[in-house]
């Protein structure tokens, strides 16, 4: 009956983006790197750094933070709590604090979040252990400041729980984040920025759910390359996948893989190629530099292409973020002027 029910798949899971597999294919070295960091936890000592993730989405930067916890969990629990919060669905320091309080004592709790920490800190020093947050989609944060947030986590179980160590990795989507220079300063984080895979990857790591997840003889490597380089990106491929395993017939053929495409939209790939004139002056110049203004921008173009408004300027630079060409980041005011970072 289940392996009527099951169809072509062997395992289902295998094609769940969330589910973290044994071997994380192109990113064995910076979970080395990673664990390495924070080793010094284990052994009662406060390692040098905290780390930052980053990179666009579905490049594995979750799924090594998990990874890390997961190993330090099964490995050296006795020794180091780990947690792991979703600042894109804990929404307020105080939904953040409590998640912190139960991940580490199992427990709810109502209280504010100055006494929930506190309490989280006692926990971990009758305990004699250290902390490892994963602080998952942290730019997404709505709850108010995450600087504000990380220096109320931080600083507390630095200077009045002596012995408690806390240590966090921020993972950000994007090929950019913003800390203020204190925070900075005080989380001295080591930045790894994760890059897209490439097709011949991403053909490797499908290659290798397909054999986990699929019957025998039921896709070919081709039709998995052509999987690799049509999809979007990785969690589109694994959706292509999932919808093709269920569709098709004993084996899947290459007429499955298109009306998978059909049926199954992915982000849009990046495409500078139907861009207005004004996008493709902009973004030009945004390529030129590694920071730059929207009055530096609106000077350009005036010098070299004629009058315009910031405004017009601004509209331009929206389209180009929604469509994924660049990105930004409020950083300071001079005047009017916003400065933008590209991806």
């Amino acid at each position: 009956m289940m392996e009527t029910m099951l169809g072509l798949f062997k395992d289902l899971s295998v094609f769940d983006p969330d589910v973290i597999p044994n071997q994380l294919l192109f990113r064995e070295k910076e979970i080395e790197e990673l664990v390495r960091l924070f080793a010094p936890l284990q052994f009662g000592f406060k390692p040098a750094s905290n780390a930052v993730i980053y990179g666009q989405p579905s490049v594995g930067k979750t799924s090594v933070a998990r990874k890390i916890l997961k190993l330090f969990k099964e490995e050296v629990a006795s020794k180091v709590a780990t947690c792991y919060v979703n600042l894109a669905v804990k929404r307020t320091s105080a939904e953040v604090a409590a998640e912190i309080y139960f991940q580490v004592t199992e427990h709810l709790s109502r209280r504010r979040v100055s006494k929930c920490l506190e309490a989280t800190f006692k926990t971990l020093k009758n305990n004699e252990k250290n902390l490892l947050i994963v602080f998952d989609d942290f730019n997404a944060f709505s709850g108010g400041d995450i600087n504000t947030l990380l220096q109320t986590l931080l600083r507390p179980a630095e200077s009045r729980f002596q012995g408690v160590h806390v240590r966090v990795i921020l993972v950000s989507s994007g090929d950019d984040y913003f800390l203020r220079n204190r925070v900075r300063s005080s989380l001295e984080p080591i930045e790894f920025q994760f890059k897209d895979y490439n097709d011949d990857q991403k053909f490797e790591i499908l290659k290798k759910r397909c054999i986990q997840g699929f019957s025998r003889f039921v896709i070919s490597e081709k039709l998995i390359r052509d999987v690799a380089e049509r999809a979007t990106d990785l969690r589109h491929a694994l959706a292509i996948l999932y919808y093709v395993g269920g569709i098709a017939n004993k084996k899947i053929t290459k007429r499955d893989i298109d009306t998978a495409f059909t049926m199954v939209k992915g982000m849009p790939k990046k495409n500078e190629s139907h861009l207005s004139e004004l996008e493709t002056f902009l973004l030009s110049k945004i390529k030129e530099s590694t920071t730059i203004s929207t009055g530096e921008l609106h000077r350009y173009h005036q010098k070299e292409k004629g009058d315009i408004t910031i405004q017009g300027i601004g509209k331009s630079l929206k389209k180009l973020k929604t469509l994924g060409i660049v990105d930004y980041k409020f950083v300071s005011i001079r005047g009017r002027t916003r400065v933008w970072f590209k991806t």
